[in-house]
Order: C-alpha cells, then sequence, then structure tokens
C-alpha cells in the first residue's frame, strides 16, 4: 500500500500539518510578568482604598492601551504564524483589551460608588479621560 503524498513529493505523514506555535522570548515574558505585578498592586490600591488608587487604575489603563495598541500593530505589520488558540491571536487580544479599558475606564469616570468610596476622582464626572 502506498502512502499519499503531497505537491512537493514527501509523504503526507511527515509534514506538519499544524503551523508552528509562537513562543515568546523572555522580553516578552518580563513585559507580561511586570504588568502582572502592576496590575495586582493597583488592585491592592484599590482594595485597601489608598488615596493614589485611581490614579495608579488609570496609569494601568494607559498601559493597557499601549499594550493592546502594539498587540494590533505587530499582528498588522509583523504576522507571525501562531497556532490557533482558544483566546485567540494578538489582533484579537489587543481589540479584547480596548474594549475592556473602555468598559472599565468609564465605570470609574462615572460611578457615584467610586466617588463616594476614593472622593475625588482624577478623571472628574463629566471631564473627559481620553
Amino acid at each position: 500500500m502506498t502512502q499519499p503524498v503531497t505537491v512537493s513529493g514527501a509523504p503526507e505523514s511527515s509534514i506538519e500539518t499544524h503551523a508552528p506555535t509562537y513562543r515568546p522570548n523572555s522580553s516578552h515574558v518580563l513585559i507580561d510578568l511586570g504588568i502582572a505585578v502592576f496590575a495586582f498592586y493597583v488592585g491592592l490600591s484599590l482594595w485597601r482604598i489608598q488615596p493614589n488608587a485611581l490614579k495608579l487604575v488609570k496609569a494601568y489603563f494607559i498601559v493597557g492601551i499601549v499594550q493592546a495598541c502594539s498587540l494590533i500593530a505587530s499582528s498588522i505589520y509583523l504576522p507571525v504564524r501562531v497556532s490557533k488558540q482558544p483566546s485567540g491571536g494578538p489582533f484579537e487580544t489587543g481589540i479584547r483589551i480596548l474594549v475592556l479599558v473602555a468598559i472599565w475606564a468609564t465605570y470609574f469616570r462615572k460611578s457615584e460608588r467610586v466617588k463616594a468610596t476614593y472622593g475625588s476622582n482624577p478623571w472628574g464626572h463629566g471631564k473627559g479621560f481620553w
């Protein structure tokens, strides 16, 4: 029994059926770790109701926007073959981060509960965040 061959003449079983997976280098891991530590610190500041908590939230949102834009730009201008992941690729992740930042920034900007808990809101009520 003969084995099916591809156009290149190689046996079909010897060719990978999946695209090579993207493996982040150490700088990607360090950036993600740094963002995770910063997110933990911001959450802890909110939980402890520290006076600078809302300024830290704003800084965290800015970091998220920069990260999302870099993911989107890299997926457009530097296409990398990535395996299909349940969470999507860099473009989908960037869009998801932008949507989440928009939702949470709106909440922190307009919420009366945030104003009552933390006092003055650095974005103010009615002032533009963006």
